[in-house]
Parts: structure tokens; sequence; C-alpha cells
């Protein structure tokens, strides 16, 4: 019987692995990343992905994700594909809002002005219609129905008092919280960092290592 016929649901889980020591590591991210997942399988069993980097100057990302259980989306072949990597973030899914489809599974990747980002979120936006009209009032289109992506291209937009060549991922970061008041957890990743997000109604500390964890 799964989970959800037994009414756990709790839609979406998110895991962060970074890498500690010396670069680059010996450790398989991408298996601890699967493990962690299977943990939180409870949250959600519809789809499931894992987006990793090497952490470079220039970081290359590699990706899998798809529909069902964790242990049916990722074999040992495709763990493979994403190793070589020193950090990674991964999700499973339990859809609150957008169609259950492999469009929509996360993490998101996105390129930004200043590098790609990954993007893992658990929550549902309550203010989903306000952002979604606001970013495409800039030209944004939204190539899926999930709000987890107005998320990743909230976090994309350049504020307008940011300089160019200096971007300020935790300030656009505290931005989007503004932005989104309700209950969530987020994870972002970019080049070496991965920032950990709660709502401000959290009390559980988030910093592990070179992971940055940002409230209000």
């Amino acid at each position: 019987m799964e989970l959800e016929e037994l009414g756990i649901r709790e839609e979406c889980g998110v895991f962060g692995c970074i890498a500690s020591g010396t670069w680059p590591t010996q450790l398989d991210v991408p298996h601890v990343i699967t493990l962690g997942l299977v943990g939180l399988q409870h949250r959600g069993q519809e789809s499931a992905g894992i987006v990793t980097s090497d952490g470079d100057a220039v970081p290359t990302y590699r990706m899998h994700k798809g529909m069902g259980l964790v242990n049916h989306v990722f074999s040992e072949e495709n763990l493979k594909k994403l190793n070589m990597s020193n950090l990674g973030i991964g999700h499973t899914r339990y859809s609150t809002s957008g169609n259950s489809a492999l469009e929509n599974c996360q993490p998101f990747v996105v390129e930004t002005l200043h590098g790609r980002i990954a993007v893992a979120h658990n929550g549902e936006l309550v203010n989903a219609a306000r952002l979604k009209r606001k970013l495409m009032r800039h030209g944004i289109g939204l190539s899926t129905s999930s709000d987890s992506e107005l998320i990743t291209q909230l976090l994309a937009f350049t504020p307008p008092l940011e300089e160019d060549h200096t971007p300020d991922w935790i300030a656009r970061i505290r931005n989007l919280m503004n932005e989104t008041p309700t209950s969530y957890s987020l994870l972002v990743m970019h080049n070496d960092v991965i920032y950990a997000v709660r709502d401000p109604y959290g009390n559980r500390p988030l910093c592990i290592g070179r992971l940055i964890s940002v409230k209000l």
C-alpha cells in the first residue's frame, strides 16, 4: 500500500548535501542525497529529482528527475551521471498546485545574469496569482504550472537597486520572503553554496558547513 493511501502526505521534501574537506571530494554526493530523499519519501511519492554541482568558478550542473518513487527514479546508472560533484540538492514532490507531470518535477534550474541557480521548494504560495502577474508584467515567461517556478523566477529577477556585477543573493532571498507570506522551506544552490530558507515561523537552525541559513 502506498503511503498516500494511508493518508501520509505532507507536501514535498527537500534535502541538500555539501561535502566537507578539500574538493574534489570522494564523498558520493548523489547517493547521500538519494538516501536523504528516501527518508523523506513520506512527504511525496509523485516525483523526485536531484541536481548536483562540482562547485567550480563556472560550475557544471548535472540533473536527473522523474515521476514516481525515489527508488524508481534513480538507478545506479543515472546516479553515476550525477557524480563528480561536491554539492547538490534533491526534492520529492506531493503536488498542491500544478499538474502531476514531468515538467513540474523539481529541483528547477534556471540561468541568471550571474550564473545558474537550482531551487527545491516545499510549500504552497497563497498569493501565487499576484506573483505570476508581477513576473509576466516584467516579460518573464513561465514553462510550468507549479508555483515553485514563481519562486525560482523571482530569485532570478534582478532587483532595481542591485548592481549588475554584485549579486546579493541573501538580499534577494529576503525580498522573496517578504513577497511570500506563507509556510515553506527552500533550498537554493548557486556556485559553491546552498542557501537554506525557512518561513519566519520556523524555529530550527539550518546552518551546516558551507550551507548558509537565511531568515527574516
